[in-house]
């Protein structure tokens, strides 16, 4: 069966929802009527959530939901038992006080890896749709990067609460990104079963000539 893959951080995990299953992207899963595969882990950085993805089990037929994070968080692969995890504030000072955090650097390491994970998805072929979940990395994308397929983006009215919160969402914020996907999902849907009906005519019809 085709599955539904998340990728991010805690906000697609569904951190202080009332149900894990209640997120936009389970959400998202159930109405199209596929297996939920969710990948996200609580405080990822944009190059830990690109680390899901090309650990993932992605096919062809599946669909994925990727919420890119904030652009200040990165991950590192530590010596020792901390291992892969994001740059803590309260330690790790040698990276704070020695790497420029200004807002243009720190978007151009996220643009690498998002650039990145477009560069996967399109070689899989799978349907996949990319959002945010902060107004400065969806304003940077949206207005000002040139090198992002923008048609494979949801971009979130302004004064949306995922992308303006100054906590966790909770269940009504996660159903009305639901419901803004939801369209937008039924119709790939839709385009990739019409398309796959097509290419298994055109194989029967060349396996009669």
């Amino acid at each position: 069966m085709s599955r539904l893959h998340a990728f991010g951080d805690s906000f697609t995990y569904g951190y202080e929802l009332s149900d894990s299953n209640l997120t936009y992207s389970a959400l998202s899963a159930k109405h199209l009527n596929l297996d939920y595969v969710c990948h996200a882990i609580g405080y990822s950085a944009n190059n830990g959530i690109l680390k899901q993805i090309k650990l993932a089990d992605i096919r062809k037929q599946d669909t994925c939901l990727i919420m890119w994070s904030y652009s200040i968080r990165f991950a590192f692969m530590f010596a020792g038992e901390k291992g892969y995890r994001t740059i803590e504030k309260d330690e790790d000072r040698w990276w704070w006080e020695n790497v420029d955090h200004e807002p243009e650097q720190c978007l151009d390491r996220t643009m690498d890896s998002i650039l990145a994970a477009q560069t996967i998805f399109k070689s899989i072929g799978c349907n996949y749709t990319f959002l945010c979940n902060n107004i400065e990395l969806q304003d940077e994308i949206q207005y000002n990067s040139k090198w992002l397929d923008k048609s494979k983006w949801l971009f979130l009215p302004r004064n949306h609460e995922m992308i303006n919160s100054k906590g966790h969402p909770l269940d009504d914020v996660h159903r009305d990104v639901f419901n803004i996907l939801k369209e937008r999902l039924t119709k790939e849907w839709k385009a990739r079963i019409k398309d796959s009906s097509v290419s298994r005519m055109q194989d029967n019809s060349k396996g009669e000539v």
